[in-house]
């Protein structure tokens, strides 16, 4: 499950990097499916990155969280600053405040049911134009995961085979690796090994502002608290399954992992 502002784009390069370190599988690399998942769309690539909510269908599922102030924040700058919206940033609301405000009203006045799950808000007094909108902030993750606030730690673990974190993307992408193919990627074997460790890849979308540094009001973060009560619980549930895969993984196999 790729949900948008969590660390796709890199972990998908870290992911390819070990493949062709550990397969010898050629195919169409990663697809893609954008948000509208169907099951025609299987191809022979060897992994699927969907933007859709949780499937049954693949084998094996996988996902990464970011915790959600840091996952907000970075969804407005994308949408104002990024170069994949360069011709529609300026139509943004103008400041951060403005655009968690509208979303926190009209969560208050809704229902939080309601407007997690409004893609395109038509309203007089969202502080847009022309209809660009782009993300909603209310609880993104725990949609896409289909986490729910009864959804208890072992469900989630079987729903998902590895769930990451963005602040843990190089040990997050070597779980993965490891459950898929069976071996340890030379990168992810820290072991030995001494000195400095190798620059994790990261992609900002040519961002001026990111997620993880954006320094918060404190009016903000109450405002993204609101936006995010269930994926502040998801947050928090996944990140204790992401550290005891580590502690498993590493005893599996006798390594400290990078």
């Amino acid at each position: 499950i790729h949900t948008p502002k969590t660390g796709g784009t890199s972990l998908i390069q870290l992911l390819e990097q070990d493949r062709k370190e550990l397969s010898s599988v050629r195919s169409e690399g990663v697809c893609d499916h954008g948000f509208d998942y169907v099951s025609d769309t299987w191809k022979s690539c060897w992994l699927h990155a969907s933007e859709s909510t949780f499937s049954d269908l693949p084998a094996r599922r996988y996902a990464v969280l970011r915790p959600p102030h840091h996952h907000v924040a970075s969804m407005y700058y994308h949408c104002k600053e990024s170069k994949a919206h360069k011709d529609k940033g300026r139509l943004m609301p103008e400041t951060l405040g403005l655009w968690l405000g509208w979303w926190v009203r009209l969560t208050l006045t809704k229902g939080e049911a309601i407007a997690e799950h409004i893609r395109d808000p038509q309203d007089d007094d969202y502080p847009s134009e022309d209809g660009f909108h782009c993300y909603n902030p209310v609880n993104m993750q725990s949609v896409r995961l289909e986490f729910h606030n009864e959804t208890t730690t072992r469900e989630l673990s079987l729903m998902y085979r590895v769930i990451g974190i963005t602040s843990e993307m190089d040990k997050t992408a070597c779980l993965i690796s490891i459950d898929i193919h069976g071996e340890v990627p030379k990168r992810c074997d820290c072991t030995n090994r001494t000195g400095q460790e190798q620059p994790s890849v990261r992609m900002d979308h040519g961002v001026k502002h990111h997620g993880d540094s954006v320094n918060l009001t404190q009016s903000q973060m109450q405002a993204i608290d609101i936006l995010t009560r269930r994926d502040a619980l998801l947050y928090q549930t996944g990140q204790a399954l992401f550290f005891e895969k580590v502690k498993y993984v590493e005893e599996r196999y006798s390594i400290k992992l990078c």
